[in-house]
């Protein structure tokens, strides 16, 4: 084999491991992904089995919901994330009770949102 032909033949493997490289990393990521779809997915259905909760503050049903999600992981094989689930939770339960507005809610708040603009 020539100088020439042995260089041809480890950029050729280089460009191979690298672009396989590539691959397994899109698919890792989009394993993860669609775990964490799962996850959100399932969430949404503790928040709402926990707004069924009439006795209980926001707090003991975040944490309810918190409990719930920390062992649907485990049962999953994904890893808890405390924080990343509370966020998700926050932005749920937070359009919820935008797209729920009462009427009476809604001229409130468009009344701050008034205030807000003149100041």
């Amino acid at each position: 084999m020539t100088a020439i032909e042995i260089i041809r033949l480890v950029s050729l493997s280089a460009s191979l491991l690298i672009s396989l490289i590539g691959f397994l990393l899109a698919l890792i990521k989009a394993i993860k992904n669609k775990k964490w779809d799962t996850l959100k997915d399932a969430v949404k259905d503790f928040i709402s089995k926990a707004e069924g909760f009439t006795n209980f503050t926001g707090a003991e049903k975040k944490e309810i919901v918190l409990a719930w999600a920390s062992n649907f992981c485990s049962k999953q094989g994904i890893k808890f994330e405390e924080n990343k689930v509370s966020s998700i939770i926050d932005e749920l339960v937070s359009l919820t009770k935008k797209v729920n507005q009462r009427d009476k809610d809604k001229v409130k708040t468009e009344e701050i949102a008034e205030t807000t603009e003149i100041i």
